[in-house]
C-alpha cells in the first residue's frame, strides 16, 4: 500500500481528503460510484486479486472502474489535495505511488496466467470464451489490465506441456466479475516453470518467455465490447460456459 510517513501525518489533518486504505492524503484520487475515494495505487493493490469483481474496500459496493492503473483521476478532488498539502510532500508521494504502480504492473507482466480446457486452441485460431470460475475471473481481469495475454492449454498445466498464447481483443465484464472474451492465438509455447499463485483461488501461472517477438504493444485505449450473453463461438468449451 502507499507508504505513510510521520511528517505526512503531522502536516495533514483533513479527513475529507484522506484515503481510507493508506490513511494519508489522496494521490491521484479515484472516486467510485458509491462516493468513496482512494489513491490510485491503493485501489489497484487492494482489489487486484478480487475474483468476484472489484468491490469498494469501505462499503463493498461493486466498482465499475475496470482499470485503476489508467482510469482518469478525480481532478477536482486532486486539486483540493494539492492545495492542502505541502508541494514537496505531495511530490514525494506521487513518486512513491508511481513506483508502486509500476511494480504491480511489472510483476503481472512477468507471468502468463494459464487457462486449461480441452480441446485447447491453435495459433491463428479465434477464441471466444465465457469465464466464470473465480480463478479465471482473476485471470481475465489481470490480463485485460496488463498485456492482454494468457496461456491456453488443453491439459492440466505442468512443465513441458504445450500451450498457445492468446491475445485478448475484446472483453465484456459482468457485474459479478464474469467475463466474455474474444481473442486469437498468437504463439505456440512450451510451459516451463508452472506454479499456483497465492490468493487467486488456484490460478496456475508460468513465466513469460524472454523478449517474445509476438508480444503486442500496450493498448492505447482500453475498451470493453461484446454481448453479455456471448458464449464460446469459435470453440465450445464446457468448463468455460455458464
Amino acid at each position: 500500500m502507499s507508504a505513510t510517513t510521520s511528517p505526512e501525518r503531522e502536516s495533514f489533518d483533513d479527513r475529507a481528503l484522506e484515503c481510507p486504505v493508506c490513511v494519508s492524503f489522496l494521490v491521484e484520487p479515484l472516486t467510485l460510484d458509491c462516493g468513496h475515494s482512494f489513491c490510485r495505487a491503493c485501489l489497484l493493490q487492494s482489489t487486484r486479486l478480487a475474483p468476484d469483481g472489484r468491490c469498494c474496500p469501505v462499503c463493498r459496493a461493486v466498482v465499475s472502474i475496470r482499470d485503476p492503473a489508467t482510469h482518469a483521476c478525480d481532478a477536482r478532488l486532486g486539486d483540493r489535495v494539492r492545495a492542502a498539502v505541502a508541494a514537496d510532500l505531495y511530490a514525494a508521494r506521487v513518486a512513491a505511488d508511481a513506483a508502486t504502480i509500476a511494480e504491480v504492473l511489472e510483476s503481472t507482466a512477468r507471468v502468463l496466467p494459464i487457462f486449461a480446457c480441452s480441446p485447447g486452441t491453435a495459433v491463428g485460431r479465434p477464441v471466444a470464451l465465457h469465464f466464470y470460475e473465480p480463478r479465471y475471473k482473476t485471470l481475465v481481469r489481470r490480463a485485460w489490465e496488463g498485456n492482454r495475454l494468457f496461456a491456453f492449454t488443453d491439459r492440466p498445466p505442468r512443465p513441458g506441456v504445450d500451450a498457445v498464447v492468446v491475445h485478448i481483443e475484446q472483453a465484456r465484464f459482468l457485474r459479478d466479475g464474469r467475463a466474455n472474451v474474444v481473442g486469437v492465438g498468437v504463439a505456440a509455447i512450451v510451459l516451463r516453470d508452472v506454479w499456483v499463485e497465492d490468493n487467486t483461488g488456484g490460478l496456475s501461472v508460468t513465466s513469460m518467455p524472454r523478449n517474445p517477438a509476438w508480444l503486442p504493444a500496450p493498448p492505447a485505449r482500453r475498451t470493453s465490447a461484446g454481448a453479455d450473453d456471448q458464449r464460446c463461438a469459435a470453440q465450445r468449451c464446457a468448463c468455460a460456459l455458464m
